[in-house]
């Protein structure tokens, strides 16, 4: 740029060629502008379509250039130099936070971090992580149920409630929702409520076992170390008599007859086993019995049959003769299973199954499911891959001690075909344009389309070609209001089939949307013209899809496209193939079914009586098409194919309530084929229902149904199957209208339709429902409103009542917290290293030395542990989860009490100051309810849900006392005007009653003021890192000039890539011994110990901490003689040199334990940049 320039200053001729090429460019080009403007002002003289246009054009132009002018921001900044003075409250915080460490750390803190060095909520947050740590894996020696229990006597720290002046405990473990201490029926709690000792329970299997087994049983189950117990359940024990003996059943069956194992096993020659389950009386073996009687229940499957135990769940479905077809996908993100459909339970065809195993791999009924970007291109390898060796090792024992199994033969043939590198299963399919299983179009996708369509448009190109044509339709029938163009097609779709409910839709199917643009004219489906909407919608879903038309394959290519880039990632596997089905809980169509069959019988009746004519639109005539469902259909979120092709007929499919073929179906899980729910029980009625015994099975002591891959699946949904007939129907209403329609009413269309809207199903009681969801909301509404009412009659809020003043989200990571993974080894016996059915193979990774190679080799430790006990895995988030709320209640309040948290009495003072403005009189602190309680947490309404990864979490709202409401206060906007001479006013709306005009900022200093003390979004890492880098204290100006240059970078964790942090330890995996010991209270440990948890913080902070290594051993040093550390580095060290002595003592060493670990967690999980502190 340089060199040009030198060049025209130098040369004057360069200067005047550049010139004059410049104004001839210039004026060719206003002359094409000329002629373009004439020939657009012709064809807009001409055509009064594109006229149109270009004033919808000019609308939408208008329209834009209108809602830019109005400033309307979303969040505000509160001036407030009062909190950051010298004297204010972000300068009290640190003060309060350098006396508790004995040292300044930085000079400003938020309010909210001197709620750190409470010791009240130190000692709640100790006791939430105690009780967790002290679960116990027990087992049940009659039942032989396993599961943790939590110590019922636990006592945690008493609180003062709101409105009383009683002490409570702030969580009871006998009140827990999740563990049903508190439900009927032993299955339906997740706890054993254990009622005998240990000792009884060892003198129950000294009684029914031999020395040796008992032996066996004890040192496999108890271990007081790890809290591994044996006990007898509250359940069984009522049938336990005193000689520690359980008698036979009588008429009906207890719980404890639902072994899955039988008691013990005889051989006979030539003969298959025979197994004696308790139901049938058999009582347990001597040792004195004879040889051929082997034992069985209370021994692993590990144990009993080690062949069938091997099998993988994929080599256990090449040797079941019945097939549950499961549509089991694999989540790409975090690796859990997930399905969805309906389960269809198939059998081979009988002649030929029942001679000969295993199947072939062609005539395995297994669907590979390829996603969509994979198409065209080649396959890949088998999905699982199977041991020949295993199958004939677990086809012997199976064959020896299952009666199904007994008469099969073993094919070599089809042995060998299994034993290719890359062996072909079943069928592969790809995801098709099915009409039935294709996205539907929403408005993201249908909005995002357009733009393509407008920008390849603009650009010239010939993409998206029939998104331009919908958009020049569109924009050609827009009106004076209509700008959006989700609306546009919403409007142009209930014109096409004439029914006003696709106005309000949310989602169009494909094949709906594509019928709209043929009878438009946008899309040309090459058939006939003359023909309605509705035989051309029958006729493109019976459409062959090789025959079909080029523009409708346009059409699925452009919307294929904008779907693939909305969604954030295909599914990758498919396990097996399922029958798609309309989902459980959406009972709108079944309320519609109701409706008509009444209005049918209705009509009948009316016909007999004379009363009244048949209305037309409550009958069609001979040869009409029925009026299709207006409602879109649901779309899935997971692609569905149709089932592999087996032997049975159509409608031949196994009877879920035939004898044996749950244990047909799972050889794994009931390898000697005893413990069938539907099995012969001797004429013993049945005491558990279907769900019930599924809970109990999920319970057995070996945990090989909890960690089976398909059984949960088939289990879940086969109970909610078992209760969908009985609570479809019943129907009830939800307004007192519907006692106005009489059978009349249900002549006329219009009527029958609001009476749906009108009456529900008991559908919410089927979990994971609309209609449980529906439910759901019902409450939190009538909660709000009630809540509201009440407060409003106390006078809160200046007579304004109360609504939730908070919303909380907790999360769990359960691939990181250290004492979830030690949860989990509790339930796992000690053993070999290389068997994943033992503790000691999930705990190989601590021999090695620290480093990025130990970390690596933690973390996947902790994610195939996590990955293998989804069960208990969900039964620990949410038993934290519901601790942790109630944590989160009572910390907050003590927080928002306590005077140790600074703008207590100035967060009061605005309060009385915005209740005297706005009831126009002084206020006493005696008769305001809003200040005598101010800050209690009394009320709160929580929802558990899981994300699309699987990760459990919770939403909480919270109701606080003296929250301001800022819903009651009205902001006035400014705006500009459009004459564009700069000049701007103010805009008020029609203030509501009990509202009141605040400007933007002290709409946020009322917000601010009150939130201070509760939560922040400052980076407290980044202001440390500041802090660390002076010399000496200096001026707030030079502080802030510091936080501003700090402001732009990213954080650590963002700053590291996927790589290094893989290799640096997450803050949230530090274990229970550190947590408890260096950040909390209550846990005392010996010298060797201390050592190894502060060192374990210490190398945890220096991975995630932007704070310098030296600054942290100076922090979290004590004063020693020891020698180095072994897992630190030459002066790294964690004890000071003895010739200086630290003078910190320890409360104040684990008071900057905390305030370098939360700013450093913060940082590390949020990954937020720096808010400056106002």
């Amino acid at each position: 740029k340089e060199n040009h320039a030198k060049r025209y200053a130098a040369d004057p001729a360069a200067r005047q060629t550049k010139k004059a090429r410049e104004t001839k460019r210039y004026a060719a080009d206003a002359a094409a502008r000329q002629t373009k403007k004439a020939r657009e002002a012709k064809r807009y003289a001409e055509n009064p379509v594109a006229r149109q246009k270009q004033a919808c054009a000019q609308r939408v132009r208008r329209a834009a250039t209108a809602q830019k002018s109005t400033v309307s921001p979303q969040s505000a900044r509160a001036q407030r130099s009062e909190a950051l003075g010298r004297s204010g409250t972000w300068k009290e915080a640190a003060k309060r936070v350098a006396g508790a460490c004995e040292q300044e750390r930085v000079h400003y803190l938020p309010p909210t971090y001197a709620a750190l060095n409470l010791p009240s909520c130190l000692k709640m947050a100790a006791q939430m992580y105690d009780c967790l740590e002290q679960a116990e894996w027990a087992t049940c020696v009659v039942c032989w149920r396993a599961w943790y229990d939590l110590p019922q006597s636990y006592t945690f720290e008493d609180i003062l409630q709101p409105r009383g002046s009683s002490l409570t405990p702030w969580f009871r473990v006998s009140d827990s929702v999740v563990t049903g201490a508190r439900k009927r029926g032993a299955t339906n709690r997740w706890c054993l409520c254990r009622s005998a000792s240990v000792e009884e329970a060892c003198t129950y299997l000294s009684k029914n076992y031999d020395v040796d087994e008992c032996t066996a049983i004890v040192k496999r189950l108890v271990c007081a170390e790890r809290r591994r117990s044996v006990t007898i359940c509250g359940e069984c024990q009522k049938h336990v008599t005193a000689d520690m003996t359980l008698p036979p059943p009588q008429e009906e069956m207890r719980m404890c007859d639902f072994v899955v194992d039988p008691v013990c096993c005889e051989s006979r020659p030539g003969e298959c086993e025979v197994a004696h389950e308790r139901f049938q009386g058999a009582s347990s073996p001597s040792s004195a019995s004879d040889a051929r009687v082997s034992r069985v229940l209370g021994l692993s499957v590990q144990e009993f049959a080690p062949a069938v135990a091997a099998l993988t769940d994929y080599e256990e479905m090449v040797l079941a003769l019945v097939h549950p077809l499961v549509q089991v996908y694999s989540i790409p993100r975090t690796g859990q299973l997930a399905y969805v459909g309906h389960i269809c339970n198939f059998r081979q065809k009988v002649m030929k199954f029942l001679s000969s195993l295993p199947v072939m791999p062609r005539d395995m009924p297994f669907v590979q499911v390829r996603p969509r970007k994979f198409k065209g291109h080649p396959g890949g390898k088998s999905l699982f891959k199977v041991d020949v060796r295993k199958l004939r090792a677990a086809f012997v024992w199976l064959r020896q001690h299952n009666p199904y199994y007994f008469n099969v033969e073993w094919r070599e043939d089809a042995a060998a075909a299994w034993e290719s590198d890359d062996v072909v299963i079943g069928v592969t399919r790809e995801i098709e344009h099915d009409p039935g299983q294709a996205p539907p179009i929403s408005g993201d996708c249908l909005r995002r389309w357009l733009d393509h369509a407008q920008r390849e448009a603009t650009a010239g190109d010939a993409g998206y070609v029939i998104g331009r044509r919908l958009l020049e339709t569109l924009l050609g029938e827009a009106g004076e209001e209509d700008v959006d163009f989700w609306n546009l097609a919403r409007r142009m779709v209930a014109d096409v089939f004439g029914h006003s409910a696709y106005r309000i839709a949310t989602s169009f199917p494909q094949e709906v949307f594509v019928v709209a643009l043929c009878a438009r004219g946008i899309l040309d489906l090459a058939l006939p013209q003359d023909q309605g909407v509705l035989h051309t919608l029958k006729a493109l879903r019976t459409l062959d899809t090789n025959a079909c038309p080029l523009e409708l394959d346009t059409f699925r290519a452009e919307v294929d496209a904008v779907m693939l880039e909305l969604s954030d990632e295909d599914p990758e596997l498919v396990h097996t193939g399922a029958t798609a089905a309309p989902e459980v809980g959406d009972d709108v169509g079944l309320r519609e079914s109701a409706v008509d069959s009444l209005a049918a019988i209705a009509e009948q009746l009316l016909q007999e009586q004379g009363a009244a004519p048949v209305s037309a639109s409550a009958s069609h005539q001979d040869g009409a098409v029925p009026t299709p469902d207006p409602r879109p259909e649901r779309g899935h979120k997971y692609p569905r194919v149709d089932p592999p092709e087996v032997e049975d007929e159509p409608g031949q499919a196994v009877r879920e309530d035939t004898p044996g073929y749950i244990a047909k179906a799972f050889p794994k899980l009931f390898p000697h084929g005893c413990g069938d729910y539907h099995g012969d029980h001797c004429g013993l009625s049945r005491s558990l229902r279907f769900e019930e015994w599924g809970r109990y099975v999920m319970l057995w002591h070996d945990s090989r149904f909890m960690q089976h891959t398909r059984f949960r699946y088939w289990l879940l949904d086969t109970m909610l199957r078992v209760m969908v007939p009985g609570v479809q129907r019943v129907f009830f209403r939800t307004r007192k209208a519907c006692q106005d329609f009489t059978l009349e009413s249900l002549m006329d269309q219009q009527q029958r339709r609001q009476l749906v809207q009108q009456m529900s199903s008991v559908t919410n009681m089927i979990p994971g429902s609309i209609g449980e969801r529906r439910q759901m909301r019902q409450h939190l509404e009538a909660m709000v409103h009630q809540v509201e009412d009440e407060t409003a009659d106390l006078g809160m809020n200046g007579g304004a009542g109360r609504i939730p003043a908070g919303f909380c989200t907790l999360t769990c990571a359960v691939y990181k917290w250290s004492q979830l993974h030690e949860t989990l080894l509790k339930s796992y016996p000690s053993g070999p290293s290389d068997n994943p059915a033992y503790r000691e193979h999930y705990i190989q990774w601590q021999a090695l030395s620290p480093g990025a190679a130990r970390e690596c080799a933690m973390r996947n430790a902790y994610y195939k542990l996590a990955v293998r006990e989804p069960g208990a895995v969900a039964w620990y988030c949410a038993l934290k989860l519901e601790m942790a709320v109630s944590l989160v209640k009572a910390m907050l309040t003590e927080q928002m009490r306590s005077d140790e948290v600074p703008g207590r009495e100035e967060a009061k003072a605005k309060l009385a100051e915005d209740l005297a403005s706005r009831l126009g009189e002084e206020v006493v602190v005696e008769d305001v309810p809003d200040l005598q309680q101010f800050g209690y947490v009394d009320d709160y309404y929580v929802s558990f849900e899981w994300s699309d990864g699987g990760m459990i979490h919770a939403h909480m709202a919270l109701w606080i006392t003296g929250a301001p409401r800022i819903d009651k206060i009205e902001v006035p906007r400014a705006k500009s005007g459009e004459s564009g001479d700069g000049k701007t006013w103010v805009e008020i709306d029609v203030v509501p009653p009990g509202a009141e005009v605040a400007p933007q900022a002290e709409a946020a200093a009322r917000l601010a003021t009150f939130w201070d003390r509760a939560f922040t979004e400052f980076n407290v890492a980044k202001a440390m890192a500041i802090t660390e880098g002076e010399a000496e204290p200096q001026s707030t100006s030079s502080s802030s000039a510091g936080l501003n240059a700090l402001a732009g970078e990213m954080g650590l964790r963002q700053a590291m890539g996927t790589k290094e942090e893989r290799s640096v330890r997450s803050p949230e995996s530090l274990s229970y011994e550190a947590l408890a010991h260096c950040l909390l209270v209550g846990l005392d440990l010996e010298s060797e110990d201390d050592a190894r948890c502060w060192e374990e913080l210490h190398g945890i902070l220096k991975g995630c901490s932007r704070v310098s290594a030296e600054t942290l051993r100076k922090d979290l040093c004590k004063p020693s003689s020891a020698s180095l550390s072994s897992s630190q580095g030459p002066g790294e060290s964690l004890h000071e040199d003895p010739s200086k002595p630290s003078t910190a003592s320890s409360d104040a060493r684990r008071a900057s334990a905390r305030l370098h670990f939360v700013a450093a967690l913060a940082e590390w999980v949020n990954m937020h940049d720096l808010h400056k502190p106002y």
